[in-house]
């Protein structure tokens, strides 16, 4: 009861502390040096090194912490970089399209082995049936890259990733293949330490994109403007930097570009060869010399590392930070990796204002407790209680994306948020969890038919969490670890002894004094009711571990533990 009362007090707590990180977003920093001054080596400690294993990939544990001080910020840095061995996925097994699967239907029913009901039948099982192994493989790949993050192997790729995919954003609810959005996922996964200018003339061409944006609507007769308008005001050079002429323009020159069967495709029939005038170059425009025309100007590197500064930094730059890292991009002809090694050198990305301020987007929050817990949960858990609380992977709200910061909390999620502490460190059940939760829209994306109405409408929701969670209490998952006995290790003898070392271990960021003081009140409060000595964390009994799992959940669950 105390931890319930506790965590709704919390929540006010939370949002206070996320408005706090609002206003900080909100207000541009006072302009840096025209360089930036570099970290050196004094100035690097644990809390710089956690930062940087927080933003540039999803958190770590003490050791990794200790073990990138002990290196030095140069090293540290350069490990992000070190070759990694790529992982393919093992997926893509669906190479018949429904189109296909639909015709051999047909030629049964040609060859007389099938009646015209018969073949009605056999169509409306094979759409089911395709779409049902269609979401699972998206599931399936779904979680393979949740574990990647977990595991931690090349933890900066997957981070840029991330980016990359909330930046070129589509989703699986309309693009409605598995295969499309994994191929688009490895074209950004595979570059993501690359060049950006790769990067958006590979998803001009990409077939995923090119059936989210109505690519294939888009003909002479009647340009489409759905593509060319995010090309310029979400790929590449932000709104009020073009006109709606440039958005005419590059429609029409991309007329003919469309998705057939899963393949980019250029029909010439379609595709208006006239002359167009796009930002200032006239001529007879196609796609690909509108994105050559949009490389070349100086906004769109602007951009660009405007919105990689935001995202890792979690508050708007100022415009001479812009400027200095887009002439960095220029310079490396838009590769994204000299500025990534330039800004985790920059003293001041390891500032106060920035260190500790950014809210924690869900999979970034479970992945990094994860991480630093040290326990392996199903990862179907982590991408059903991400989706829970807004964040559904492949299956952005928008063409925008994901908001980010502030939006996150709400009274509602930063309730769900603690209780996904809660199933992590074993003191809220997993099924308690999806009892409290409301997963249908959440899950709606994934869960989608495509000719028909959602799942969730026909099976009912039980059935739906189901198989996503795949009864995580059936598995016989329970989170493995003994926290009583780390206390012990770390040398906790008391209770704010007890507070020290689940802070440095568990959390991000430090503890304020007010968070600390309540927390080592609880457990005194708690040793009391139960009657437990001060002494209690060497005695390794189930008592004094379910009273450090219930500390753990209540301080994953504050303001600090939704900062990073």
């Amino acid at each position: 009861m105390f931890l319930r009362t506790t965590l709704a007090v919390l929540g006010a707590a939370v949002l206070h502390a996320a408005a706090h990180a609002s206003d900080l977003a909100a207000a541009p920093p006072a302009a840096p040096p025209a360089v930036p001054e570099r970290i050196d080596a004094d100035a690097w400690d644990a809390r710089a090194a956690e930062h940087l294993l927080n933003r540039a990939g999803f958190g770590a544990g003490s050791l990794e912490v200790e073990r990138l001080v002990a290196s030095g910020p140069e090293a540290a840095v350069a490990s992000l970089f070190a070759p990694q061995r790529f992982v393919d996925p093992y997926f893509l097994a669906l190479d018949e399209t429904l189109r296909e699967a639909r015709e051999r239907a047909r030629e049964r029913m040609d060859a007389g082995e099938a009646t015209i009901e018969e073949l009605r039948d056999m169509r409306r099982r094979m759409r089911l049936d395709f779409r049902r192994r269609d979401r699972q493989q998206m599931t399936t790949y779904t979680t393979w890259w949740l574990q990647r993050m977990v595991d931690g192997d090349d933890p900066l790729r997957d981070r840029m990733t991330l980016f990359w995919t909330g930046l070129f954003t589509s989703s699986y609810r309309e693009v409605k293949s598995s295969r499309a959005m994994i191929e688009q996922h490895q074209l950004l996964r595979g570059g993501a330490l690359g060049s950006y200018a790769d990067l958006l003339r590979g998803i001009a061409r990409d077939p995923a994109m090119l059936e989210y944006l109505d690519a294939a609507s888009n003909k002479k007769s009647s340009p489409n403007e759905n593509f060319a308008r995010e090309l310029l005001e979400l790929f590449s050079l932000g709104e009020g930097h073009y006109t709606e002429a440039d958005v005419v323009a590059a429609a029409r020159a991309f007329t003919g570009w469309t998705n057939r069967r899963g393949e980019t495709v250029f029909n010439r029939r379609q595709h208006d060869g006239g002359e167009k005038s796009f930002m200032g170059v006239t001529g007879r425009l196609d796609g690909e010399d509108v994105i050559e025309i949009v490389l070349a100007q100086d906004r769109c590197a602007e951009y660009v590392a405007g919105r990689l500064l935001e995202y890792f930094e979690g508050r708007v730059p100022s415009e001479t930070r812009v400027r200095h890292y887009a002439s960095i991009l220029r310079a490396s002809d838009y590769e994204v990796r000299p500025v990534l090694e330039e800004l985790f050198l920059d003293r001041e990305f390891y500032s106060d204002e920035v260190v500790g301020q950014r809210i924690a987007a869900p999979v970034d929050l479970l992945v990094g407790q994860v991480r630093r817990l040290g326990i392996d949960p199903p990862v179907a858990l982590l991408a059903a209680g991400a989706a829970s609380v807004g964040q559904t992977l492949f299956g952005p709200p928008s063409v925008k994306g994901w908001d980010e910061g502030r939006a996150w909390i709400t009274t509602t999620t930063i309730m769900q948020r603690g209780n996904l502490s809660g199933v992590l460190v074993g003191t809220v059940g997993s099924q308690e969890f999806l009892e409290s939760s409301d997963l249908d829209d959440a899950l709606e994306a994934p869960m989608m038919d495509g000719d028909g109405p959602a799942l969730t409408e026909r099976r009912g929701r039980g059935d739906d969490v189901v198989r996503l969670l795949g009864r995580i209490e059936d598995l016989g998952w329970r989170p493995t670890m003994h926290l009583s006995a780390r206390a012990a290790r770390l040398g906790a003898r008391d209770d704010a002894g007890v507070v020290d070392a689940f802070a440095s271990e568990l959390l991000g960021v430090a503890l304020s004094e007010r968070s600390r003081a309540e927390l080592v009140a609880f457990l005194r409060e708690e040793r009391a009711a139960t009657s437990l000595p001060e002494d209690c964390w060497t005695t390794f009994d189930s008592e004094v571990e379910y009273l450090a799992r219930r500390l753990a959940h209540l301080m994953l669950s504050m303001p600090e533990g939704q900062l990073h």
